[in-house]
């Protein structure tokens, strides 16, 4: 009696413990400005219908330079702390969804719950594999 009683004590404190996944679904932004003035705003969208939302918006300190968006769509899935994207050549690329995130992944960096400081560390979302080199690298910060 003790031990089972034991046993569902430990089984329940270790699911609630290690149970607790991170909430992917969100916005992640990263913002630059340079020494000139030039401005580049990277931002992601994981929706809760597993869609995504690119956008890369920048603006360079030229007289012949103009602002610029470039957009992509998709959809993502998550495993662990790995998230898969995907665009579909045919539904999401179009002539304002340009960018092919055709098997890209990231993974979603956390605060270590064994952290106890009152400082809080926002979720980052991390690309390590893309077809798109100006993607691979890319750290972006979950808004709050």
């Amino acid at each position: 009696m003790k031990f089972s009683l034991l046993y569902i004590i430990t089984i329940f404190i270790a699911s609630t413990v290690y149970g607790q996944e991170v909430q992917v679904i969100g916005e992640y932004e990263k913002n630059v400005e340079t020494n000139d003035g030039s401005i580049l705003v990277w931002t992601v969208h994981l929706k809760e219908d597993s869609t995504f939302l690119y956008n890369f918006y920048r603006k360079l300190n030229c007289d012949a330079c103009k602002e610029e968006n470039f957009w992509g769509k998709g959809k993502w899935t998550a495993k662990e702390n790995v998230i898969t994207i995907q665009s579909e050549k045919e539904k999401d690329l179009d002539s304002i969804y340009t960018m092919d995130f055709s098997v890209t992944k990231a993974r979603i960096k956390s605060q270590s719950k064994r952290n106890l400081s009152a400082k809080r560390i926002p979720n980052k979302l991390i690309f390590y594999d893309s077809p798109l080199s100006l993607i691979k690298g890319l750290k972006l910060e979950k808004k709050s």
